[in-house]
């Protein structure tokens, strides 16, 4: 009898501390996804002497994954930021025109604000000490910031270095078109996140604004004369052009959609992060990600094969699926010469 209240105790004791760690992981997690901007670096980690030169780069299960737009060239390198708590929240990974930069946020959620860094081929990623959502400029020699003030223009060199952006947009929030003559964003208006968000194109010379529809995500082809954003059913597209409306190029479906759940919500109880379009240098195509659920994920700690890495055609609306296990597909754009 002792010996079995003795195996009991030990059981309990054993579950107690699993618990116990889970919930220091757990608030390891959000107080770094919630926190504006953190001073912690990561171990050093050197990444591959060489990227491979496929169209699309993505995050895989195992480090950064890169494959060909017809399916060709699929290959894994390891990547990753560690930090000495183990915790690792890497997303959202850009390749520059170059081909030996890559720059990933240091995020929990695609598509969100986090940490900037930039590690080139065959060095030691380095913490920018820059903050927002990047995307890269036309000619890839800069990377543009959405922070909480506004738009920051950085030369991809300056990572690290602590000089002042090339040129600041403030106020100016969303994405900012090729030319940098317009912005897209996501406008909650004045409630915030208490009310569903129209997606508004701002002319920034004249200051006129468009609503375009609901949804989220909002990224310009490279001609600037496309937006794409992820609607409340699928992925829509929308000309730049006054009066023009938006059309669905994909329909799809939250994993919760008997409570109502939109495309464009974050559903962390599912681990489901909304597709975000990526566009072709030629504007003919988009690549997403297609969420599958999974049972075999667990708090986060890698979503990646729950999803599906996809490419649609503009104009047909056909879909080709490119691979299994990839997440936040980013295709590539040749630099443009100056």
């Amino acid at each position: 009898m002792a010996s079995s209240r003795r195996k009991i105790v030990s059981i309990f004791l054993l579950l107690l501390v699993g618990i116990c760690l889970t919930l220091l992981v757990l608030s390891i997690a959000c107080s770094r996804s919630l926190s504006q901007s953190s001073t912690a670096t990561p171990l050093p980690f050197t990444v591959a002497d060489a990227f491979p030169a496929t169209d699309i780069v993505y995050r895989a299960a195992s480090g950064l994954g890169f494959i060909n737009a017809d399916g060709s060239g699929g290959t894994t390198i390891p990547f990753k930021l560690v930090y000495i708590d183990l915790f690792t929240s890497w997303d959202s990974p850009l390749i520059a025109g170059d081909g030996e930069t890559l720059i990933v946020t240091d995020t929990n959620y695609p598509g969100n604000v986090g940490d900037i860094f930039v590690a080139h081929a065959g060095d030691i990623v380095v913490n920018c000490k820059w903050y927002g959502i990047p995307r890269l400029a036309v000619d890839e020699h800069y990377v543009v910031l959405e922070t909480f003030e506004g738009q920051e223009k950085y030369l991809l060199e300056d990572c690290g270095m602590g000089n002042p952006p090339e040129k600041v947009y403030p106020g100016v929030v969303g994405a900012l078109s090729p030319d940098e003559q317009y912005s897209a964003e996501a406008d909650r208006g004045e409630y915030g996140a208490y009310t569903e968000p129209n997606i508004v194109i701002h002319n920034l010379e004249t200051g006129e604004k468009r609503i375009i529809g609901e949804g989220d995500f909002p990224v310009w082809s490279r001609d600037g004369h496309w937006l794409s954003y992820t609607g409340v059913d699928g992925i829509y597209i929308v000309q730049n052009i006054p009066n023009v409306e938006p059309r669905r190029l994909i329909a799809l479906e939250s994993p919760e959609p008997s409570i109502g759940a939109l495309v464009y919500e974050y559903r962390p109880s599912s681990e489901y992060f909304p597709p975000i379009g990526s566009w072709s240098p030629d504007g003919k195509w988009l690549v997403y990600h297609d969420y599958q659920e999974n049972p075999n994920t667990f708090l986060g700690v890698d979503v990646a094969p729950s999803y599906s890495i996809v490419k649609v055609n503009v104009e047909t609306g056909e879909t080709t699926k490119l691979l299994d296990g990839g997440l936040s597909p980013f295709w590539r754009w040749p630099a443009e010469e100056k």
